[in-house]
C-alpha cells in the first residue's frame, strides 16, 4: 500500500514532479502513472491496482485535468471505491467548471509558489488524520476485490482476529471518512456468515453476520445468563452496523433501503429482547427526512409503460405490458380498480380533463374509453389495423386522438359518455405514426411518423380544413429530418412545433406556415423526446446519447451553461448513465424531470440547472414520468413492473424566505417563538412573524452593517450591534427604537441582556483598547466600562444568575468580572490564539470559550479556574453551546466538523462529520435531543445527540450559512446566509416512538430477497 496516488494532467508534470519529490522527502510512498508502472505492464489494469492500493487519492486541479478523460476515469474509480479524495489547486479554474463530486471538496491551494510548502504541510496533515481507519479501508478494499474476482469463495473470507478487527472497523463507519464500500460490507458480512456457520450458532441467532458472539450451546442452565448477555452484545453490534449501512444507502439516494435497514435494527413489536440502540433511531430519521419515495405501486405482472395523475391529483392511472391499466389512490398507494379487456400490452393511458374517464392505447389495435367509477369499458375505439401507440384527450375534452402503426391517426368526437359518429382518419404517412398531439386550443393536431415527416392538421366539426399553406383537405407537412420522427409537440401558444428524430436532431418549426426555424444539433445519438417549458421559452431534448439538452424555445439556439467547458456540450443539462427517454417540466416550470435506461429519474432546477434529487429505487428502465397538477409529486413508470410516487420536496422544506439587500448574519427566535429577527450587512433589522411570514417591522436606524442581535428573556426588548459603533435597544411590542448606546468606536461585536432584562453588556473596541460596556436599559446610560483587553472584545455575556460577566478578546485572553461592581475577578490567559466565542452552562457552574488555537476551554463560573481543555479539532474552533441539562458541550470548527463533548471531562463523545465547509454556528434543541449546525458549505444540518449521527440536511441556500437557530418548540429552524436571505424551515415533530410507528406504517415497501441476502446475509 502507498500513502497516496496522484492523478494529474501531463501538462502539470513539472508541478507534480516537485510535489512528488517533496512528499517522498517527507518519507511518504507516492504512486502515479510514471513511477508506479513497470515497462510492458498493461496501463489501465495497473492504474486500477495503484488507486485501490493507495490510502488516499490526490487530484491535481487544473484547466487540463478537469477536461482529461483519463483523469475522469481515475476520479470515477476513486469515488466508486470510496477513497479519501484530496484536491490540490495547481492552476486557477472556475468553481462551476468542476465535476460535481469535486466541487463539494475544499481544495488545498498551491496555485502560487508562496503557497507550495504550506500546501505540502496541509497535505501531510490530512494524510495523518485517522491513518489507521484509512489503512484498514485500503486493506479491506484490496481483499474484497480479490474475493469478488475469485467468485466470492469462502476460502478468501476473513477469519479470527482479522474478522473481529473488521467488525469493529465497520461499526465506526457512521463517524468516519472515507465510508465503506458496498463490496467491503458484503465481504465482511460473508466472512461473518461463514464464521457463524462454522461455529454452529444454536440459539438466538439472527441472520446478520456480525452475531459472532451468539450462544454456542446451552449445555447447562447456569450458562443461560452469560449466553443471553453475549447474545445482547451481538444484537447491539448488529444494530449499529445496520445503522451505519442505512446512513450510507440514504446518502446514495436509497432512502427506502436506509429506512428498512434502520427498522431491522430496532426492536420489533413484541420483540422485547432486542436492545434499543440510539444509532438506529438516528439513521431512521435521516432516511425518513431524506425520503422522497412515497408509494410503490405493485400489482402489475409486467413492465409499466406509463403513469399519469388525474386532474385533481388524487389518483394515478398506469398502463402495463400485462394487458391491463390500473387506477391507484395517491394518498394510500392502493389499487382502486383494474381495467381489463385489452388483448395486448397497454402502451399509453390518460385521464379525461374532467377526471371521470380514462383512455388507453394497446398493441391489440384498439383504444378504449373507460369509466373510472366502474372500471368498465364505455366504448372500444376500433378501426386501426395495427398497434395503437398513443391515445389522448383534446384539452377541451371533446375529442380523442389515436396514433397507430398502420400509418394513420384518428380523431374521435366525444358526446356525452361516449363517442358519437365516425372518426376523422388522418392518413398520408408512409409509415407508423408514433405520436399525435393536440394544440392547446384543440383545433390542430400534429403527427410524427416513421416516414421522417411530421404533419399538421386543422380540425373542425365537419372534417379536415386546410392549413394556410396546405391544399384543401390535406395537411401541412414538416419535411427535413433524415430518420424517423418520434415526437412532435406544439408550443403552449401554438405558434411553434418541435420535433424529435432519430437523425440525432430536433427541429423547431413555425406552427402556422410550417417553415423551419432552427435545427437543434448536438446530440450524438437519436433524439427520443422534445418538450416545451410551460411558458414556451425553453425546449428540452432527450437522447440515446445519455443526455438532455436545453434550447431557446423561440430561436432554437443552445442555452449555454458556464459550468461546461466543452463548447460542443455547453447546453447539456442532464447526464444519465443510459438513454434518456422522457423529460417533463413541472406545471410552474420550476423543475425539470428526466427518466432513463439507468433505472433513475432525476429532478433538476430549471433555473440553475442543478440536480435536486435522484429518484433511485427502480430496478429496471424508467420509461416515463409525470408531475402531479400541484407539482408536489412525481409518478414514474418502470420496466421493473412497478410505478412509484415520489415527493418533489423533502419532509423538511422552506416555509418562508425573506430577502435582504446584503449578507444576513443572524436569525434568532423570540422566546415565544412567534417572532424572528434577522440582521444584515444592508443595515436593516427585520422583525418577522413566524406564523404568517409577514414583516412586522423593518428598522433602518443603524448606519452600518448589523452583525448581532439578542432578545431579553421576556422577549419584550431586543439589542442589536453594528459597525456604526453603536448598539441599539428596541421595544419589540411597538416596535420602536428605545435607546442608541454610544461609546464604542468601530464595530460592536456582541451584546447580551442580564437575566432580569435591566442591563445590557456590549463588546467591541475603543481606540486601541478592547472594551465591554454595561448599560442601564431604562436610561441608556453606561454603568461600567470593562477595560483591559488589548484588542477587540469578541464576546461579552452575563452568567445565568446575573452575578458574573465574561469577556473574550482577539488578544487571546478571557476576563471574568463581577457584574454588580464591575470589578475584575480573574484574567484567564491560557488560550494561544484569539478567543472568539463563549457560552455559560444552564446550571451556571461553567462557562466555555473557543479560540483560533484549536481548543475549547471550560472554566469555573465562580472563580474562573480552569476546569478542562477540549482538544481534538484540527483548526480554529468557532462556536460553542451547552446542552439544556449542562452535561454536554458542542463545538464547531474550521476543520469542517462539530464535536460533542462530556462537560464533566475532556472526552469527545462524537465527531459530527459531513459538512464540506467550516462549521460556524451550533445550538441544542430545547429538549436536548437534537443539535443544529450551520456551515460555509451553504447548508445547515440536524444531528441526533444520543448517537452523534446526522438526522437531516437543510439545503438550498446559495452561499455560506453563518447562523442557525431552533425555535423554542422545536417546530422550526431559522437560517441566515450570505446569499442575502434568511429562511424559515418547518420541522416534522415527534418522539422516537412516534417516528418508529410512522415508519412501520408508511414504509413504501419491504426488503427484497436479494437485498436481505446482501445486507442481512440471509
Amino acid at each position: 500500500m502507498s500513502d497516496a496516488f496522484l492523478s494529474y494532467s501531463h501538462r502539470d508534470y513539472e508541478f507534480v514532479k516537485r510535489l512528488y519529490q517533496s512528499l517522498e522527502n517527507a518519507g511518504r510512498e507516492i504512486t502515479l502513472d510514471i513511477t508506479g508502472i513497470l515497462p510492458g505492464e498493461k496501463w489501465e489494469g495497473e492504474i486500477v491496482s495503484l488507486i485501490q492500493e493507495a490510502n488516499h487519492f490526490v487530484f491535481i486541479i487544473s484547466p487540463d485535468s478537469i477536461l482529461s478523460s483519463e483523469c475522469q476515469k481515475e476520479l470515477e474509480l476513486a469515488f466508486s471505491s470510496n477513497k479519501r479524495v484530496i484536491t490540490i489547486l495547481s492552476r486557477r479554474v472556475e468553481l462551476r467548471a468542476l465535476p460535481p463530486q469535486l466541487a463539494s471538496i475544499q481544495w488545498i491551494s498551491m496555485e502560487s509558489s508562496a503557497d507550495f510548502q504550506s500546501g505540502v504541510d496541509s497535505l501531510l496533515k490530512t494524510f495523518d488524520t485517522d491513518p489507521q481507519w484509512v489503512k484498514m479501508h485500503t486493506s479491506l478494499g484490496i481483499r474484497a476485490q480479490e474475493w469478488d474476482r475469485k467468485d466470492r469463495t469462502n476460502s478468501l473470507v476473513l477469519r479470527g482476529p482479522a474478522l473481529e478487527e473488521a467488525d469493529t472497523w465497520l461499526l465506526q463507519a457512521s463517524s468516519k471518512d472515507p465510508k465503506p464500500t458496498e463490496k467491503q460490507i458484503e465481504f465482511i458480512l460473508a466472512s461473518r456468515k461463514a464464521a457463524s456457520f462454522r461455529q454452529r450458532v444454536i440459539i438466538g441467532s439472527v441472520s446478520f453476520g456480525l452475531l459472532v458472539a451468539t450462544v454456542l450451546a446451552l449445555v447447562a442452565w447456569g450458562q443461560r445468563e452469560l449466553a443471553l448477555e453475549k447474545r445482547n452484545q451481538a444484537l447491539v453490534s448488529q444494530s449499529k452496523a445496520l445503522s451505519a449501512i442505512s446512513l450510507q444507502q440514504t446518502d446514495k439516494g436509497q432512502a427506502t433501503i436506509g429506512e428498512l435497514l434502520s427498522l431491522e435494527a430496532l426492536p420489533k413489536r413484541g420483540e422485547e429482547d432486542r436492545p434499543f440502540v440510539p444509532n438506529a433511531v438516528a439513521s431512521l430519521l435521516y432516511a425518513l427526512f431524506s425520503q422522497r419515495e412515497k408509494h410503490v405501486l405493485s400489482g402489475h405482472t409486467d413492465a409499466v409503460n406509463q403513469a399519469r395523475f388525474s386532474p385533481d391529483g388524487l389518483r394515478i392511472v398506469t398502463a402495463s405490458r400485462d394487458r391491463t391499466a390500473r387506477i391507484w389512490s395517491v394518498a394510500t398507494g392502493k389499487d382502486i380498480v383494474t381495467l381489463r379487456g385489452h388483448k395486448g400490452q397497454v402502451y399509453r393511458v390518460e385521464f379525461s380533463p374532467d377526471g371521470t374517464q380514462v383512455v388507453t392505447a394497446s398493441s391489440d389495435g384498439e383504444a378504449r374509453l373507460w369509466s373510472i367509477k366502474t372500471g368498465e369499458t364505455i366504448v372500444a375505439l376500433e378501426g386501426h389495423e395495427e398497434d395503437v401507440y398513443q391515445a389522448s384527450f383534446s384539452p377541451d375534452g371533446r375529442q380523442i386522438i389515436t396514433a397507430s402503426h398502420d400509418g394513420t391517426a384518428r380523431v374521435w368526437p366525444l358526446r356525452g359518455k361516449g363517442v358519437q359518429g365516425k372518426p376523422l382518419v388522418l392518413g398520408g404517412h408512409q409509415g407508423p405514426v408514433w405520436s399525435a398531439s393536440f394544440s392547446r386550443d384543440s383545433k390542430r393536431v400534429v403527427t410524427a411518423s416513421e416516414d421522417k415527416k411530421a404533419r399538421v392538421w386543422r380540425l373542425s366539426e365537419t372534417g379536415i380544413e386546410a392549413t394556410p399553406l396546405g391544399v384543401e383537405g390535406k395537411p401541412l407537412i414538416l419535411d427535413g429530418h433524415r430518420e424517423r420522427v418520434l415526437r412532435a409537440t406544439f408550443s403552449p401558444d401554438g405558434g411553434r412545433i418541435v420535433t424529435a428524430s432519430w437523425d440525432r436532431t430536433a427541429r423547431l418549426w413555425n406552427g402556422i406556415d410550417g417553415s423551419k426555424i432552427a435545427s437543434l444539433e448536438g446530440h450524438t445519438n437519436g433524439v427520443e423526446q422534445a418538450v416545451f417549458s410551460p411558458d414556451g421559452s425553453f425546449v428540452v431534448t432527450t437522447s440515446a446519447d445519455n443526455t438532455a439538452r436545453l434550447w431557446d424555445g423561440i430561436t432554437g439556439k443552445p442555452i449555454e451553461l458556464e459550468s461546461e467547458t466543452d463548447p460542443k456540450n455547453r447546453n447539456i443539462i442532464v447526464r444519465h448513465r443510459g438513454t434518456v427517454y422522457d423529460a417533463q417540466f413541472s406545471p410552474d416550470g420550476r423543475w425539470l424531470l428526466t427518466t432513463s435506461e439507468d433505472g433513475t429519474a432525476r429532478l433538476w432546477d430549471a433555473a440553475t440547472r442543478n440536480t435536486i434529487m435522484v429518484f433511485s429505487g427502480h430496478i429496471g428502465r424508467v420509461w416515463s414520468a409525470h408531475f402531479s397538477p400541484d407539482g408536489r409529486h412525481v409518478a414514474t413508470a418502470s420496466e421493473d413492473d412497478t410505478a412509484r410516487i415520489w415527493q418533489v420536496t423533502p419532509s423538511i422544506s422552506v416555509a418562508e424566505q425573506w430577502d435582504h439587500g446584503d449578507r444576513v448574519h443572524k436569525a434568532i427566535f423570540a422566546p415565544n417563538g412567534r417572532q424572528l429577527v434577522t440582521v444584515s450587512d444592508d443595515g436593516k433589522v427585520r422583525i418577522l412573524n413566524t406564523e404568517t411570514g409577514d414583516e412586522v417591522a423593518v428598522m433602518t436606524e443603524h448606519k452600518g452593517q448589523v452583525w448581532y442581535a439578542a432578545f431579553s428573556r421576556d422577549g419584550h426588548r431586543l439589542v442589536t450591534t453594528s459597525t456604526d459603533g453603536t448598539a441599539r435597544v428596541w421595544d419589540t411590542t411597538s416596535p420602536r427604537l428605545v435607546h442608541t448606546l454610544r461609546g464604542h468606536e468601530g464595530l460592536v461585536n456582541h451584546a447580551h441582556f442580564s437575566p432580569n432584562g435591566q442591563q445590557v453588556v456590549t463588546g467591541g473596541i475603543e481606540g486601541e483598547e478592547g472594551t465591554a460596556r454595561v448599560w442601564d436599559v431604562t436610561s441608556g446610560e453606561t454603568i461600567f466600562v470593562l477595560g483591559g483587553h488589548h484588542e477587540t472584545v469578541n464576546f461579552a455575556e452575563f452568567s445565568q444568575d446575573g452575578h458574573r460577566i465574561v469577556t473574550a478578546s482577539q488578544d487571546s485572553t478571557v476576563r471574568l468580572w463581577n457584574a454588580e461592581t464591575g470589578g475584575l475577578i480573574a484574567s484567564l490567559e491560557e488560550h494561544q490564539g484569539p478567543v472568539i466565542n463563549g457560552a455559560f452552562s444552564p446550571d451556571n457552574t461553567l462557562f466555555a470559550t473557543v479560540s483560533w488555537d484549536g481548543t475549547a476551554r471550560l472554566w469555573d463560573v465562580t472563580s474562573g479556574k480552569s476546569h478542562s481543555i477540549l482538544r481534538g479539532h484540527t483548526d480554529a474552533v468557532l462556536s460553542v453551546a451547552f446542552s439544556p441539562d449542562s452535561r454536554l458541550v458542542a463545538t464547531t470548527s474550521s476543520d469542517n466538523t462539530a464535536r460533542i463533548w462530556d462537560a464533566t471531562s475532556d472526552k469527545t463523545l462524537f465527531v459530527l462529520q459531513g459538512h464540506a465547509g467550516e462549521v460556524q454556528d451550533v445550538s441544542f434543541s430545547s429538549d436536548g435531543r437534537i443539535i443544529l449546525t450551520a456551515s460555509g458549505d451553504s447548508t445547515a444540518r440536524l444531528w441526533h445527540v444520543a448517537s452523534g449521527l446526522p438526522v437531516a440536511t437543510l439545503e438550498g441556500h446559495g452561499s455560506a450559512v453563518v447562523g442557525a437557530a431552533l425555535a423554542p418548540d422545536g417546530r422550526h429552524v431559522a437560517t441566515a446566509s450570505w446569499d442575502h436571505t434568511a429562511r424559515l424551515w418547518k420541522l416534522p415533530v415527534g418522539t422516537d416512538d412516534d417516528w418508529i410507528t410512522y415508519a412501520r406504517e408508511n414504509v413504501p415497501r419491504q426488503l427484497t430477497n436479494d437485498e436481505r441476502r446482501r445486507y442481512l446475509g440471509e
